[in-house]
């Protein structure tokens, strides 16, 4: 169905491309001018386009089985040296002909000749058909005999046995100056042009090959990111019928579907002496058990990852088997984690609460990264990335967090304007803050929140403290009796939410926590480097809680 937007004064129709037909049309979305200013021409305008659109991919849809230019002209090519081959073998196996058998052979091919021109003004396929199909079962291609691409292939078979008959008569004279055929495709002679042809009709990868090209374009992802990925492919491959050989070209939504309803059967831990294994040996290992099964929600995180993974085979011709087979499959009605903001009685609850006051001595990463995410609104991520020399003061002596990229750890932002400097909030300071620093430059660590001897093998080897603490904090928010859909990330959200509501300009609430300006004006004009910290500490000191 179309929408309509306003520009300029000028309505437009925007309409969604259906999946299975984007490939085809080369595009997502298309948009046109209705080249009117009122709302009820541009509704009329708009269904009429509507209406003209549903008839083309009705149309597409009928004929979508085509063959590239490519594809067609290395199937004609294959054709004319192959028969130009036979020709010569049968050449050199009998010999020198007398001048009757040879006129005889050249009355042939000039009869051969004229058939070839009716057949092309006849428009008549029957014959050639035979050749044609021959072709295509040889190549794996299947392309429908009322299609477009089939006749045109059928008049290019036809046009190439017209020039193969016309080399083999001058052969037959000792005229070889006409060459063998030579390339369609200029510059792609001998090993070159045979490399070329392969590569037209190279088979599909296979799921293992396909994942593997997919990682390579996204080297530059977050570590973490394709690591996550990395293991719900590998998942979905271990219950693909033919396993990591399966060729991408024969995943079909059921495939997708199988590996959902196995997926949704895994343990949320598993245990040690199962891990490496595969899907159908865990579930084989723990059968009878009663453990407890991943969430919904998880499994729809496992599904995403697979859904990019398509898109991307999609948008790259390796996935040419109709629309993205994991789209509608994921389950349905799935209360995912709320961020919204934690409320002053949530607040008192956790900063409060016994556990927490007795992690300052026990456990300060756990202490010290809440009340941060508090009083700054920075991701998680940001933070427990931070060196102790990141906290530090400007030259007017204003203490803050020097928020930027940590390459040599293999740590990164989310993007570009996420590098910041966040002033130290005095709140901060007066909680003792600037003291913890100060014990850590004593005994020279070097890492804002270091991982606690022996938790190497319960975080998994993990740099940094953030999942650790995140798993720490959801047990910690059952004993506060807070909304247990609330996690770490709802700090920023609180942050965000009382700045706002304490009339911090929208300006300075984006520099503050790291976000992308809304605004020409911010995103193009304002240089951010260049607004003082003293500025922005007045604006982060009216974040106030009642604790």
């Amino acid at each position: 169905m179309t929408t309509l937007s306003r520009r300029s004064g000028r309505y437009f129709s925007r309409l969604i491309v259906p999946s299975d037909l984007r490939q085809v049309i080369g595009r997502r979305e298309i948009l046109r001018s209705l080249r009117c200013s009122t709302y009820r021409r541009a509704k009329l305008l708009g269904a009429r386009w509507e209406g003209r659109l549903a008839r083309l991919f009705i149309l597409l849809r009928a004929h979508r089985h085509y063959m590239t230019k490519e594809q067609i002209e290395a199937l004609v090519q294959h054709y004319l040296t192959t028969t130009l081959d036979v020709f010569e073998d049968f050449r050199l196996e009998k010999g020198r002909v007398c001048d009757e058998d040879l006129e005889g052979q050249w009355l042939v091919l000039s009869h051969l000749l004229d058939e070839t021109v009716d057949q092309l003004t006849d428009h008549n396929y029957t014959k050639i058909g035979t050749i044609v199909d021959e072709l295509l079962s040889a190549h794996g291609l299947a392309v429908p005999k009322t299609s477009p691409a089939y006749k045109k292939l059928c008049r290019s078979i036809l046009a190439a046995q017209q020039q193969a008959f016309r080399i083999e008569m001058g052969r037959l004279d000792g005229d070889y100056t006409r060459g063998d055929g030579g390339s369609l495709r200029a510059g792609q002679t001998g090993a070159a042009g045979a490399t070329h042809y392969a590569s037209i009709f190279a088979p599909t990868p296979t799921i293992t090959e396909a994942v593997k090209q997919y990682f390579e374009h996204y080297t530059h992802r977050d570590k973490r990111t394709n690591e996550e990925k990395e293991r719900a492919l590998q998942r979905f491959g271990e219950t693909l019928p033919g396993k990591e050989a399966t060729l991408l070209k024969d995943i079909t939504k059921a495939h997708c579907i199988a590996f959902r309803n196995a997926y949704s059967q895994l343990p949320r831990r598993i245990p040690d002496k199962l891990r490496g294994k595969t899907i159908g040996e865990i579930l084989t290992a723990l059968k009878g058990t009663g453990y407890v099964k991943v969430t919904h929600s998880a499994v729809n995180h496992a599904l995403t990852d697979l859904r990019h993974f398509f898109v991307w085979a999609i948008r790259h011709d390796h996935y040419t088997a109709g629309e993205n087979p994991v789209e509608g499959i994921d389950f349905e009605s799935v209360e995912e984690e709320s961020n919204d903001p934690y409320t002053d009685a949530d607040l008192k609850g956790i900063f409060r609460h016994p556990e927490f006051l007795d992690q300052q001595a026990a456990r300060p990463e756990r202490y010290w990264l809440l009340w941060v995410l508090l009083y700054t609104g920075a991701r998680r991520s940001e933070i427990d990335q931070l060196d102790v020399a990141d906290i530090r003061q400007d030259e007017a002596g204003t203490w803050f967090f020097d928020i930027r990229f940590h390459e040599e750890k293999g740590l990164r932002l989310k993007n570009k304007v996420s590098i910041r400097r966040t002033p130290v909030h005095s709140r901060l300071i007066a909680v003792g803050f600037l003291d913890y620093i100060e014990s850590l430059q004593k005994v020279k660590q070097t890492v804002l929140f270091e991982k606690p001897a022996g938790s190497d093998k319960r975080d998994r080897g993990r740099s940094t403290v953030g999942d650790a603490v995140g798993k720490w904090f959801s047990r910690l928010k059952v004993s506060a009796k807070v909304s247990t859909g609330k996690t770490l990330h709802s700090f920023r959200h609180t942050v965000i939410t009382r700045l706002t509501a304490a009339g911090v300009p929208q300006d300075m609430r984006e520099m503050l926590v790291g976000h992308v300006a809304e605004s020409t004006h911010g995103r193009t004009y304002t240089h951010r480097e260049a607004i003082s910290l003293v500025l922005l500490k007045e604006h982060l000191e009216k974040l106030r809680y009642n604790l």
